[in-house]
């Protein structure tokens, strides 16, 4: 699953950059600005963007917000360190999917995605999207997860060579890496 970091504090989006990718995400495209961000949303396909409010330049994070769901119609989570409620409620009025205070957790993170997604998928079941959107995008359907320690392995399917059976568990053997054995993780 593909998302969209648009933050313009380098380190903030490093760090999420690093959890996202740590809970088996593919985040590795940051955006400092609104302009910058359409860009990307442009170049390739996203199944999640996390929005900064207030960001660099003239246009905000709920502005590229609207934007989304009038162009893309992915799901979105705002992420902001303001405390005001007048930019809350502005944040609102966007009806994004979640909504990530800063600073943030790893746990906190995790929760805020999980959360997005299945609100995105819950409205819409309830018909609030239009039949476009229904197609499930958080759904992988070329690839597996494979937790190693603490981080998750994406592994393709088209890069299975075989899979060998032992008791409880399974070896996969890959293209790319010899085994994943859960017993040597």
């Amino acid at each position: 699953m593909n998302i969209l970091i648009v933050e313009d504090d380098f380190i903030i989006a490093k760090h999420l950059q690093f959890l996202l990718n740590g809970f088996g995400y593919e985040a590795n495209d940051i955006a400092t600005d609104y302009t910058t961000a359409i860009e990307i949303l442009q170049s390739k396909v996203f199944h999640l963007a996390v929005l900064d409010i207030n960001l660099n330049g003239y246009q905000t994070g709920i502005d590229l917000a609207d934007y989304i769901r009038e162009n893309f119609r992915i799901p979105f989570l705002f992420l902001s360190a303001h405390e005001d409620i007048a930019v809350v409620n502005a944040a609102l009025q966007a009806a994004p999917h979640a909504f990530l205070q800063k600073p943030f957790q790893k746990i906190t993170v995790y929760t805020a995605v999980k959360l997005a997604l299945k609100n995105y998928r819950l409205a819409a079941l309830a018909g609030e999207t239009t039949s476009e959107e229904k197609e499930d995008t958080t759904v992988i359907k070329d690839a597996l997860f494979i937790k190693e320690k603490h981080m998750f392995t994406k592994i393709l399917l088209t890069d299975i060579l075989y899979i060998r059976s032992d008791d409880n568990y399974l070896e996969l053997h890959t293209t790319k890496k010899e085994i994943y054995d859960p017993r040597n993780a």
